[in-house]
């Protein structure tokens, strides 16, 4: 199960999808990328393997709290140098809605890092591309 945090276009879910994942929660705040992901999700045939939700990520994941089947795959894609990482990695820890061994990859700006103490995540490889980072980071129960 995916999880698509700070979704955007959706595209990281689909492509999730069309690689084999059974299905895809994807969240964004705001209703202008909402449609878009919809209207993605509708065109590339994969809309009723998904679920989208409205939500600010950054204040809580309620939403998803102890979601079943638990995400084993979590992607996060936040608008860059805005803080978004530490909170989302703490409510993300909280919602208790991830596997044993979950992956979490964080495309995020160089400038923006991640958290010192960020348990009970654990950083397994970082990529840099320009200004940007993408981090792999383990989920440990």
């Amino acid at each position: 199960m995916v999880l698509d945090l700070f979704s955007g276009t959706g595209a990281l879910a689909i492509e999730a999808i069309s690689r084999g994942a059974a299905a895809a929660v994807l969240i964004d705040a705001h209703g202008e990328s909402l449609a878009v992901i919809r209207q993605n999700l509708k065109i590339c045939g994969v809309a009723e393997r998904t679920t989208t939700i409205k939500w600010k990520i950054e204040k809580d994941l309620v939403c998803i709290r102890d979601h079943e089947p638990p995400f084993d795959l979590v992607f996060m894609d936040p608008p860059y140098e805005r803080g978004l990482i530490s909170p989302t990695l703490e409510n993300l820890a909280k919602s208790r809605c991830l596997a044993g061994g979950a992956w979490l990859v964080i495309e995020h700006a160089a400038s923006d890092p991640l958290p010192e103490a960020i348990s009970p995540f654990f950083v397994e490889d970082q990529r840099r591309y320009g200004k940007t980072l993408v981090s792999f980071l383990s989920h440990m129960l």
